[in-house]
């Protein structure tokens, strides 16, 4: 049987997002993984993973808000904008006021415009940046708009504060941390970051690589996968009736004779496509034409078997 669903990892320090998506190949002896958002190296915590099918709504949930923890570091800048990148400069005196932090974080909170660090996988003329940095050569960075919730302090101490911050997906948390510093203007870096939260996915439900290794090896995989009914995406659900199976096994359009509408969420947009028996048939798209009342979903990603 095809192993299908959503899998909420627990990343380690160390590997890559992508470093972890070939050891779960490894284990689960299937190549359609893929993650929903990078983690970098340093940082630890939630990365959920789509298996198999579930790959195909990878697109929705990476464009989840992301939650996390970390502590910050005042008093050294460095050109990676984390405790492993070189210092830029000498150490800075750290003297700032609780109440001018406060306002520094307020000025990075709600929607802003952030630049990409150098080393980061977004590109430039199609080569990630951090191929540029190594050979020191400087490229234009195209300033990207987010969203930051909140940015709350945790703990205060003399040089480092730990904090939660909640934010638009690409947004860069190390960037923040640099912008903070130059704000209250010591310098400041990432020195640890830990993500908790993707969407309604939270890092208590996740599993680290060795526990999965051994699940896997007691055959209790499907204990800790998430299937397509239950993964979240935020839309409404059309139920099909049998009528409704056939047009979507045939790539047509469902109207008011193929669903059950006392079932269904009509509003237009991206919907679910379910049975009656709850099983996902499809992803959809709600559309009312012009001058009509009545609705029309039109499959587009398609699930059941051919």
């Amino acid at each position: 049987m095809s192993i299908c669903g959503v899998l909420l990892t627990d990343k380690e320090e160390g590997p890559t997002s992508h470093d972890v998506v070939e050891r779960v190949r490894k284990i689960l002896g299937v190549q359609r993984v893929g993650h929903t958002g990078t983690l970098d190296p340093l940082a630890t915590g939630l990365l959920p993973l789509c298996i198999g099918k579930a790959t195909r709504l990878s697109r929705f949930l990476t464009s989840s808000d992301k939650t996390y923890a970390g502590t910050i570091r005042f008093g050294q800048a460095t050109e990676t904008h984390d405790r492993e990148g070189r210092p830029l400069g000498p150490p800075r005196e750290v003297d700032f006021t609780e109440t001018r932090l406060l306002e520094a974080i307020r000025a990075l909170t709600g929607p802003i415009i952030q630049i990409p660090p150098i080393y980061s996988a977004k590109k430039h003329g199609g080569v990630p940046l951090y191929r540029f940095a190594r050979r020191q050569v400087d490229v234009p960075r195209e300033p990207i708009r987010v969203v930051v919730h909140h940015l709350t302090i945790l703990a205060l101490r003399k040089d480092e504060m730990d904090f939660e911050v909640k934010s638009s997906p690409g947004t860069y948390i190390r960037v923040l941390a640099h912008d903070l510093g130059e704000t209250l203007g010591c310098g400041a870096h990432l020195h640890s970051l830990r993500r908790t939260a993707c969407g309604d996915f939270v890092i208590s439900e996740a599993v680290t690589l060795d526990r999965l290794a051994r699940k896997a090896g007691e055959g209790l995989l499907s204990q800790l996968l998430i299937p397509l009914e239950r993964v979240p995406l935020g839309f409404g659900t059309v139920v099909a009736n049998r009528l409704g199976i056939l047009a979507v096994r045939n790539g047509r359009a469902l109207g008011v004779r193929e669903i059950l509408p006392s079932r269904s969420s009509l509003c237009p947009g991206p919907c679910r496509v379910e049975s009656e028996t709850g099983e996902l048939l499809a992803i959809g798209r709600i559309s009312v034409r012009e001058g009509s009342d009545v609705p029309m979903i039109q499959p587009q990603i398609v699930f059941m078997p051919e």
